[in-house]
C-alpha cells in the first residue's frame, strides 16, 4: 500500500524507480508466497539491498560538485572500514591463513574491480543522475534471469516474464522522460 501513495504522490523521478521496484517485487513474487524459507530470506534480502542502494543513490547526488574520483574513494574507505570491523567480529584474522597470491587477489579486487567501477559509477551518476543510474541497474535481474532460462534451461514462469517487461518498461520510461527534458 506504501508503494502504491509513493507511486502516486511521488514526482516523476521517485514514479519511474517506483516502476522498476514494482516488477521486482513481481519477480520475487512465488518466494514472498512459500513462506520463511531460505530462497525467501534470499528475496527479501535483494529486495532490501535495492532500497538501500536507491536511497544511497539519491544521497550520492547530492555531492555534485564533488569530484567523482573522490566521492569514489570516500564511499569505498567507509565500506572497506566497516566490513573490516565486521569480518574482525565474525571471522578474526588469527583464523585465516592467507598467502601472498591471496593478498594479491584481494587488492587486485578492490582497486580494480571496485575502485574503477565506482569511479564510472561516479561518473555516470554526475552525468546522467542517480535515477537512470538505479534503473540500469535494474537490468541485473534480467540478465540473471535470461542466463537462468538459457544456461541452466529453467523454466521461466508468466511472473517472470511479467516482471521482466515492467523493469524494462521502467528503464524506457526514464529514457523517454530523460529525451523529453533534454528537447
Amino acid at each position: 500500500m506504501a508503494l502504491i501513495v509513493f507511486f502516486a504522490g511521488g514526482d516523476q523521478y521517485s514514479r519511474r524507480a517506483t516502476l522498476g521496484f514494482v516488477g521486482l517485487l513481481i519477480l520475487f513474487s512465488p518466494q514472498l508466497g512459500q513462506g520463511l524459507t531460505s530462497t525467501l530470506w534470499g528475496a527479501i534480502a535483494i529486495i532490501l539491498a535495492c532500497g538501500c542502494f536507491a536511497v544511497a543513490l539519491l544521497l550520492l547526488k547530492k555531492l555534485d560538485n564533488e569530484a567523482p574520483l573522490i566521492v569514489a574513494r570516500n564511499v569505498l574507505t567507509a565500506a572497506s572500514s566497516q566490513l573490516l570491523i565486521l569480518a574482525q567480529i565474525f571471522a578474526p584474522i588469527s583464523h585465516l591463513q592467507a598467502d601472498a597470491s591471496s593478498l594479491w587477489a584481494v587488492l587486485y579486487l578492490g582497486v580494480v574491480c571496485a575502485g574503477v567501477v565506482y569511479l564510472l559509477y561516479m561518473l555516470l551518476i554526475q552525468k546522467a543522475g542517480p535515477v537512470f543510474a538505479s534503473l540500469s541497474n535494474y537490468l541485473v535481474p534480467l540478465v540473471g534471469v535470461i542466463l537462468a532460462g538459457t544456461l541452466n534451461h529453467e523454466t521461466l514462469g508468466g511472473h517472470t516474464w511479467l516482471a521482466l517487461a515492467i523493469i524494462l518498461a521502467a528503464v524506457a520510461v526514464n529514457q523517454l522522460g530523460a529525451q523529453k527534458k533534454a528537447a
